[in-house]
This record gives structure tokens, C-alpha cells and sequence, in this order.
């Protein structure tokens, strides 16, 4: 499949969202799909690769800069997140994505306590 025309297709209504957005959730689309997905600017596309174990790290990082709360949240929930995208993320006041980080078995140790002491504040205090 020549990935580069995918989201040519799309913006010809050939391949609908819903069809990239099956390819970027399936395990068995390839790593390389799955990384030029990353460029699409459909949040649901981005949420759907954003949980997938199988999207490589370069597009995960994509996500982290370019995705929304809700992406973020995603990725801090997808197992396969890396410890420095996720310490990457990790500067937020938003409390659902500092308890996601800070439940993550690949973050450091100190990227999770700073997380979860934020996440109490904020919760406790309204802000940091």
C-alpha cells in the first residue's frame, strides 16, 4: 500500500475517517501505516493510534506533541509509551493524565510520585 496517498484519498472522500480509523486501531496494520497516520488531524484517528501497542515510538511522539488532552491521556495509557514520552507529557494540571503517568509501569519511579503528588494537589487545591 503506498502510505503516502492515504490521506490524499481522504481528503478526496475516497477512504473515509472511519476507515483510517480502523487501520490505525488494527494490529496488523504495519509499523509504517501506522506512522503516517500519525499526520492525520482527525482526533478520532490520532485517539485510535494513540491506543495502539503497535504504533511505533516515532509516531507516538508525534501524538504527544501534536495531540489533544484526551490523545495524551490515550497515550499515557498505551503500555508500549516509552518513560521519556511520557515524562515528556507529564507537565500538565490536568489530573486525569498526571494519575494516568503516574499508574504507568514504564515511567520512572520519579516521573510517578511527581505525578501523583501533583495530581493530589490539584485535586486537593483546585490548582497547582
Amino acid at each position: 500500500m503506498d502510505t503516502s496517498k492515504i490521506t490524499g484519498l481522504h481528503q478526496i472522500g475516497v477512504v473515509s475517517g472511519a476507515e483510517l480509523e480502523q487501520l490505525a486501531r488494527s494490529p496488523y496494520t504495519s509499523s509504517r501505516v501506522l506512522a503516517d497516520l500519525a499526520n492525520s488531524s482527525d482526533t478520532y484517528v490520532q485517539l485510535a493510534l494513540a491506543e495502539n501497542v503497535k504504533t511505533p515510538e516515532s509516531a507516538l511522539f508525534a501524538l504527544g506533541y501534536r495531540g489533544n488532552i484526551l490523545v495524551k491521556i490515550a497515550l499515557a495509557s498505551n503500555p508500549s509509551s516509552p518513560c521519556y514520552l511520557l515524562e515528556m507529557i507529564s507537565n500538565t494540571d490536568e489530573v486525569e493524565l498526571l494519575e494516568a503517568i503516574a499508574s504507568h509501569p514504564s515511567a520512572h519511579d520519579s516521573t510517578r510520585e511527581l505525578c501523583a503528588r501533583r495530581a493530589e494537589r490539584i485535586k486537593r487545591n483546585g490548582s497547582l
